[in-house]
């Protein structure tokens, strides 16, 4: 696969300083389709640069670090930073040059600095960028871009710190499980402690951690189970009432669902491994 490189210490146009409030040096949009492209400037440039991608896959280095971005997330280098980037096939990222005095006050109100940010993506901050786009390259005498720009800002630090305030809700909820995995956890109280809608919080919980919350819950009584089926000698009634369960037969159902096995035959399996144990074995990772 042949890949271009962009070599911006030599090629920038537009790297300017400016003593104004708010300006906008260039942006625009890059699609990538079946080819690489390198881009990188190894002194930096005057201004601030964010890159934000839209759909594909890119390769981020800030301060000798390389990321990964997925859509919805972005990088914002500041002025003499050294800069280099990696666009894949089928990529299509939005990229601005911007500077002025407002700059450090406003990344400070929207808790933004340098660095590698992970957000959703958003068809909101997709349009936000295009509309920007084309005030800039409409040059008219009376242009939105500087408002633009600063509602841009002020909605990219509003989209990661929503997605870490989130990540920290769905967190309180999961340990909130974990100390009650064997009583009744309904989805609409997780919801709201959360403080979130059902639906939206069944959607974030799923993306987190990989599963809805109530098989969530069901992995943690299952895992309890096992524990109690290989270290004590608790009936299958008795470990199904431990776990949450009051009907027996439903808790071996669901158990032979997840292992394959019905708890007894999980039970027997576990004694004859241990029985089968030499005491050569006690000794062997010592």
């Amino acid at each position: 696969m042949y890949c271009y490189s962009h070599n911006g210490d030599q090629l920038d146009r537009t790297n300017l300083e400016s003593n104004g409030f708010l300006q906008i040096n260039s942006c625009g949009t890059r699609q990538i389709c079946d080819s690489e492209m390198l881009s990188f400037r190894r002194i930096g440039r005057k201004d601030y640069h964010i890159i934000y991608l839209s759909c594909g896959s890119l390769e981020v280095e800030y301060r000798n670090q390389t990321y990964s971005l997925t859509p919805g997330c972005f990088a914002i280098y500041p002025p003499y930073v050294p800069q280099r980037y990696r666009d894949f096939p089928d990529t299509r990222r939005f990229w601005v040059h911007f500077n002025g005095n407002a700059v450090e006050e406003i990344l400070r109100e929207c808790k933004l600095t340098g660095g590698v940010y992970t957000a959703p993506p958003s068809l909101y901050l997709e349009n936000l960028w295009i509309h920007m786009i084309a005030e800039h390259n409409a040059r008219a005498e009376i242009s939105e871009e500087k408002g633009l720009l600063a509602d841009l800002l002020y909605q990219l630090g509003k989209a990661v710190h929503q997605t870490q305030d989130n990540s920290s809700r769905l967190d309180s909820s999961a340990s909130y499980i974990v100390e009650h995995y064997n009583s009744d956890v309904s989805v609409s109280q997780l919801a709201d402690m959360c403080r979130l809608s059902q639906s939206r919080f069944m959607y974030l919980f799923k993306k987190h951690f990989g599963m809805p919350p109530k098989e969530y819950q069901k992995s943690l009584r299952m895992s309890s189970a096992k524990s109690m089926l290989t270290d004590t000698k608790l009936s299958i009634d008795e470990i199904s009432a431990q776990v949450g369960y009051s009907d027996a037969l439903y808790f071996s159902r669901l158990f032979k669902s997840a292992e394959g096995m019905s708890p007894t035959q999980f039970r027997k399996r576990q004694q004859d491994r241990i029985h089968q144990k030499t005491p050569e074995d006690d000794f062997s990772d010592k």
